[in-house]
């Protein structure tokens, strides 16, 4: 337990507790961006339903232990097992889109577009779920939806299908956040989590079967750094946020772009155009200036609670 003595030492540890949510927000990025290399490497080789269903099976195996800590029983305990279902057809199918379109359009440009994804859930949640929006966050939204229009250049190039269907995997994404919105309401965080990879292997399992390439030595072992990489990442990212506050640490989020475009430099020789760099920057500024008013929100609602 740390001791405060006086405002400089308050100073200088919230400034260390910011510096350390940074970096390690920063970290967590770069481990998750660094699963969609090796995504995309089995995205060559094996079938995307295979790829689906593989990658979430070891996610499964990889959680048992927290399962088994939990109890079995608690853990699969829901009384909306319907919703759990539905959200899981809905994150399969979007996953499918995602893992293709990785493999068809440059990374740096199909991460720019996947974090339209929080832009759709703004808007998911003033249509399905009865949230208010003022100006400022429909201005953010409008600006993120300028940055994706900029990046796609609709009526000045023709926008390739890799690129939509990217655009359509957000939209999926955004509708199974909308979902954990609801759940979190009854569920606890890996009930949800659980059901969510549950189901993914189960809707996967069919069309993997039809398509079933034995996968290598090799795509095994990638399958398991992929499962290490991302577990690693979002603990980190989550830990980040118990460091610093959101306002601090969620613009350390747009390093996955910079990671991205790395990744993609190094592995894949891609060289990301001034179209997707400058589109990449208004849809991160809409996401940061959304998160921003998120996390005021929610201090503003603890506060009348308290």
């Amino acid at each position: 337990m740390r001791f405060i003595h006086s405002p400089i030492d308050w100073v200088r540890t919230r400034a260390a507790d910011t510096s350390r949510g940074i970096l390690l927000m920063a970290g967590g990025t770069l481990l998750t961006t660094a699963t969609l290399v090796f995504i995309r490497l089995l995205g060559r080789d094996l079938p995307t339903a295979e790829v689906v269903f593989l990658r979430y099976a070891f996610a499964l195996l990889a959680i048992a232990p927290w399962i088994l800590r939990v109890g079995v029983a608690s853990t699969f305990a829901t009384s909306r097992l319907g919703l759990h279902g539905i959200r899981g057809i809905i994150a399969t199918i979007s996953t499918a889109a995602w893992y293709y379109g990785i493999t068809v359009v440059p990374l740096a440009q199909a991460l720019a577009l996947n974090c339209l994804a929080a832009i759709y859930v703004t808007i998911g949640a003033v249509l399905f779920l009865g949230e208010r929006a003022d100006a400022r966050r429909w201005m953010a939204v409008l600006t993120g939806l300028l940055g994706a229009w900029i990046i796609l250049r609709p009526g000045f190039q023709a926008v390739s299908t890799g690129s939509m269907i990217i655009v359509c995997s957000a939209a999926g994404w955004a509708a199974t956040m909308l979902f954990i919105k609801v759940l979190a309401r009854t569920d606890s965080p890996l009930t949800i989590v659980v059901y969510l990879y549950v189901f993914n292997v189960i809707y996967s399992a069919v069309p993997a079967a039809l398509v079933w390439e034995t996968p290598s030595l090799t795509h095994v072992v990638w399958l398991v750094v992929i499962g290490v990489l991302s577990s690693v990442g979002h603990l980190a990212i989550a830990q980040a946020f118990r460091e610093a506050d959101a306002t601090a640490v969620v613009p350390a989020d747009f390093t996955r772009l910079a990671w991205a475009a790395m990744l993609g430099y190094v592995v894949f020789s891609e060289v990301p155009d001034v179209w997707t760099i400058v589109g990449a920057l208004v849809i991160f500024a809409s996401t940061t200036l959304l998160a921003y008013l998120e996390a005021r929100e929610s201090r503003a609602r603890s506060m009348k609670s308290t």
